[in-house]
């Protein structure tokens, strides 16, 4: 950083500061270390993040105010965070050694493990953490600890892309915890849960939709024990572009009609990717009928051979829509 330019003194031992009296130099040999933290905080907060890393290398006193404010300084955008939970084993005695009732009693155990994914210049990075506990109850239910552990990470990136969870329960404290000030997920586009538990009223689904700026929504192999989607949650997504749902058990969306398909037909851009698995929804045949007419008017060598054979073929095979809307309602069919 320039410190010259920015008008702020830099994290070295000593700076210089021009007298107001004249014309000469002045040298103030001065510890920043000595400096209130107030002022350490301000000369921090305008440090960019391979500079902070720097600075808390400093001495200890650095190292504990970058650690308590990370989440007001600049933090590293990641284009991807995933969170997961499974269980795993609590062994008295290491792989390959004999285990025996009185060695080893039954005990539960899970893990919460927390991948971040970033994108250099260069190279793709990947950091994974992972913090375990002893439960009782439901293993998907984040505890307390574990919310706030996960709450320390959401400090420390800045989500530019996809949010993905595994084997988690999405409930209400979860929600809570992604709303909070510090949290940022406002351009985290895609939503990924698989092999979830959505326990959380659909008022709180929408917002979280909107709070993402969410474009594409996947969700796999999980239970719908609270959350049904309907279509006013599928309005907070700004623009469809794709849909993945698919649910561990039948289930039967009652208020998911044509209103979502009408909808997207007049999009900007049509979603290049709709999937519905082991999931019925109030689909009739007109409003299937209306997306694949828009997709029709938009882009007709799609559906004509002779376009397509006088058309490149790197050139209309780069457009693809793939729809599976699987069961819907056969009305209004003449």
């Amino acid at each position: 950083m320039n410190s010259e330019a920015s008008g702020i003194p830099s994290t070295s031992v000593e700076f210089m500061k021009m007298s107001s009296g004249s014309d000469a130099n002045i040298t103030y040999r001065m510890q920043l270390a000595s400096l209130p933290e107030s002022v350490i905080y301000r000369v921090l907060s305008y440090l960019s993040h391979p500079e902070l890393l720097q600075a808390q290398r400093v001495n200890k006193q650095f190292y504990r105010l970058v650690r308590r404010n990370v989440h007001l300084l600049c933090r590293p955008e990641v284009m991807e965070m995933g969170i997961g939970m499974c269980g795993c084993e609590k062994r008295a005695r290491p792989f390959g050694r004999l285990q025996t009732s009185l060695v080893l009693k039954a005990s539960r155990r899970r893990r919460l493990f927390v991948k971040f994914t970033r994108k250099t210049p260069s190279v793709v990075k990947y950091r994974e953490i992972f913090k375990d506990e002893d439960y009782t109850g439901d293993r998907n239910d984040l505890s307390e600890n574990l919310l706030s552990y996960l709450d320390q990470q959401f400090k420390e990136a800045n989500i530019h892309g996809i949010l993905s969870f595994s084997g988690i329960a999405i409930t209400t404290d979860l929600y809570n915890s992604l709303c909070k000030s510090w949290v940022r997920i406002d351009n985290a586009t895609r939503l990924v849960f698989t092999l979830c538990h959505f326990r959380l009223p659909l008022e709180y689904l929408y917002e979280l939709l909107i709070r993402t700026h969410c474009q594409r929504l996947t969700i796999e192999l999980s239970y719908f024990e609270q959350c049904f989607l309907d279509d006013l949650v599928l309005e907070a997504m700004s623009e469809c572009q794709e849909l993945i749902l698919s649910s561990a058990t039948p289930v039967y969306f009652s208020r998911f009609t044509d209103n979502s398909l009408h909808r997207w037909a007049v999009q900007e851009k049509l979603p290049k990717k709709i999937l519905l698995r082991n999931i019925r929804t109030n689909f009739t045949f007109d409003g299937v009928i209306t997306l694949i007419n828009a997709l029709q008017i938009r882009y007709p060598e799609l559906f004509s051979n002779t376009v397509q054979s006088m058309t490149p073929v790197g050139c209309w095979r780069k457009t693809v829509y793939d729809w599976d809307f699987r069961l819907y309602n056969i009305t209004g069919a003449e």
